[in-house]
Parts: structure tokens; sequence; C-alpha cells
């Protein structure tokens, strides 16, 4: 189903179809699947498929960046450093990243 959604999103043997590519890549992140996770954030963040959703966008960076994807970390910890959607969560973004480097060290 990933690729799937990277067939649509790049027009590998179809046409561009964003909103398709953004629905396989959501099918995918609620299967756990990381890298899907992150590209859903994407979608989110730059309304690639869908609507703009921060709130959407930071949950799913979230829970991929949870499972290590260290895109998906970066890109959370710039969200949070430029006070996206909240600047109450920069501390809690911090803190967060801390931990993850932590845990890959």
């Amino acid at each position: 189903m990933y690729n799937l959604a990277i067939c649509y999103q790049y027009e590998k043997g179809t046409e561009r179809d964003l909103k398709k590519a953004f629905y396989w890549y959501q099918k995918v992140a609620e299967n756990s699947y990381e890298i899907a996770m992150n590209n859903l954030a994407i979608c989110y963040q730059y309304e690639k498929g869908t609507e703009k959703d921060l709130k959407k966008a930071i949950y799913w960076y979230q829970k991929a960046a949870e499972k290590g994807n260290t895109e998906a970390q970066t890109r959370l910890a710039l969200l949070y450093e430029k006070g996206e959607e909240t600047k109450k969560r920069l501390f809690i973004g911090i803190k967060k990243q801390q931990k993850m480097i932590m845990k890959l060290q």
C-alpha cells in the first residue's frame, strides 16, 4: 500500500493524484509504518491531498518520531522551534528531542 501512495504522489505508472496518495499514506500510517506516518504529516503540513492541519501534522510527526524516524524528529523540532501551532509545545518538543537523541546513542 505504501508503494501505491508513492506511485500516486510521484506519477510512477499512473497520473499524479495527491488525494489518492494521501489516502494510501493514511491507511499505511494507521498500521504503524513510520515512513508513511512521516509522509502523512507532510501532507497535512503542506496541503498535499488534504487541507492544511498542523495539529494532525504534529500528531503524525510525533508518532513517527517515537518510532525512530529521524526525518520526523527533525521536522517536528523545526515546527516547535518556529512556534507552529502553539509556542507552549516548544519546551515539550525540545525535551522529546533530547530523549530521542539519548535513545539513539
